[in-house]
Order: structure tokens, then sequence, then C-alpha cells
């Protein structure tokens, strides 16, 4: 009896244990596959006009302000105005 309590305790401790981690994994996929978008959208979009600049050339605010003027000639839609600044936006340093 006290050999199928501990086993049922086992199982439901290792089924905890396995979803919690899932869990954790799929919030940094997630992280990791829009800043991929976003590189991968910086550089189909705006490398098809000019060359690719530093991501540390400019402030967030000067990168949004960029791609709000640049991204009427490059025809990008919203969701991909914010997916390549945050490419751009991230490890900034200035």
């Amino acid at each position: 009896m006290i050999d199928k309590v501990f086993s049922i305790f086992l199982l439901t401790s290792l089924l905890v244990f396995i979803t919690a981690c899932g869990s954790s994994n799929n919030q940094t996929s997630d992280e990791s596959t829009k800043q991929s978008t976003g590189r991968s959208l910086y550089i189909s979009k705006c490398t098809s006009c000019h060359k690719a600049y530093d991501r540390e050339l400019h402030t967030p605010d000067e990168w949004e302000k960029i791609l709000n003027e640049m991204g009427k000639k490059a025809k990008l839609r919203a969701d991909e105005k914010e997916n390549i600044l945050k490419y751009l936006s991230e490890r900034n340093l200035n």
C-alpha cells in the first residue's frame, strides 16, 4: 500500500516538474522567435535598399522615428515595424 502511494506521489511530482519546465521554455522560445523574425524582416525589407546598420548606431526612439519614415517606403505593416523595432532596440547601449 505504501509503495502504491509513493509511486503515485512520485509520478505526480514528475508530471508537475515536466509541465513547469515546458512553460518556461515556451516563453524563451517565443522571445527568440520574435527576435529572429525582427532580424529577418530587417534584412529582407531594409537592406534591399541600403546596407544593414549597426543596432547601436541609434537609440530606440531614433530607430522608431526612422522606421516611421522608412517604413512607408518599404511598405511595412504595423506588426513588421514592431518586430523590426524590437530587434533594433535590443542590446542598444546608447
